[in-house]
């Protein structure tokens, strides 16, 4: 019996023992990646030393163009900022005064007095009239040279005019006649009298 049991206790250690060997059997060892890391790590160096001068070159080029263009927004902007903004000038508001006529005058000889009408014609275009005929002063056809008084006919109805003139030579303003002529030649028609050497623009 007690034989039997040892060889028991021996198959029990035998399996026990052979348990043992399989549970702890030693794992297959990984593969190691460093090697292919160094070799990367080498063919980078090698392109990069063989392709180097030519990335140096490349590389100031493009610096030097950024900072060319970056110059070139640089002016352009000072140009637009530097440019002065022109003032919008108002056109200027010309005023015109308005032309002043000047009346018109006929001169008639009605003393007989030779070239009495020319010197009064004369005096009066140093002021504001305008002499558009002179001559005898024709009454119904013929000459007429015995005017007394010296007189100013309105052709145009304007009394302030006439008496304006009137005033001017010295001339009453009783002697002054209106005269409604539909085409007149003149505003005012002056004949001159055998008074004419007592009126004051002869004086």
């Amino acid at each position: 019996m007690r034989h039997r049991r040892r060889s028991n206790s021996q198959t029990i250690q035998r399996k026990s023992h052979s348990n043992t060997n399989v549970r702890f059997s030693p794992s297959k060892k990984k593969k190691s990646k460093l090697p292919f890391l160094f070799l990367g790590l080498v063919a980078v160096v090698i392109i990069g030393f063989l392709y180097w001068p030519e990335l140096s070159e490349l590389i100031p080029a493009t610096q030097s163009e950024a900072i060319s263009n970056q110059s070139e927004i640089e002016t352009r902007s000072e140009e637009q900022t530097s440019i002065p903004v022109q003032e919008t000038q108002e056109p200027e508001v010309q005023y015109y005064s308005p032309i002043e006529k000047k009346i018109q005058l006929e001169i008639l000889n009605g003393c007989g007095e030779k070239g009495v009408a020319k010197k009064l014609a004369d005096l009066l275009k140093k002021s504001k009239y305008d002499i558009v005929n002179s001559g005898n002063y024709i009454e119904q056809g013929k000459i007429n040279w015995q005017v007394q008084e010296t007189k100013i006919i309105d052709q145009i109805n304007n009394q302030e005019n006439a008496r304006d003139l009137a005033d001017h030579m010295g001339i009453l303003y009783a002697n002054v006649e209106i005269f409604d002529n539909p085409s007149p030649i003149a505003d005012l028609t002056v004949v001159i009298g055998k008074d004419y050497k007592l009126l004051s623009i002869f004086q």
